[in-house]
């Protein structure tokens, strides 16, 4: 779906979209949540794709992440992806996610698991 398959995907949809079909590894975040949810972010500079309901969440979305130093690699419409994973049944997940767009540090780790 992604030339750079390798990036991370956040899909910013309403819950109850990404809840009835989602790309497999996609994280999510609402669009409306970034701003009290950006700590679930990677750190900056990184690069994402990603995937928004329609030009307009996109366009707002993508601004609001540029001003926060995250550069986004390609961007997927809601009609794209579904028409994707019509034809890719493969690539579809549904209901919620655990995956993360950060990963604590090393030290973090180590901290909380002795």
């Amino acid at each position: 779906m992604f030339t750079d398959s390798e990036l991370p995907v956040l899909d910013v949809r309403k819950l109850h979209s990404y809840q009835k079909q989602h790309l497999k590894n996609s994280a999510h975040i609402q669009a409306n949540e970034l701003i009290q949810r950006h700590n679930e972010m990677p750190a900056r500079p990184a690069w994402l794709n990603l995937i928004a309901t329609d030009q307009k969440e996109t366009l707002e979305v993508s601004q609001w992440l540029a001003s926060k130093g995250y550069h986004i690699s390609e961007v997927k419409i809601e009609a794209e992806l579904l028409e994707f994973i019509a034809a890719n049944p493969q690539h579809l997940a549904k209901g919620t996610s655990q995956k993360t767009l950060w990963t604590p540090c090393s030290l973090r780790r180590h901290l909380t698991t002795d």
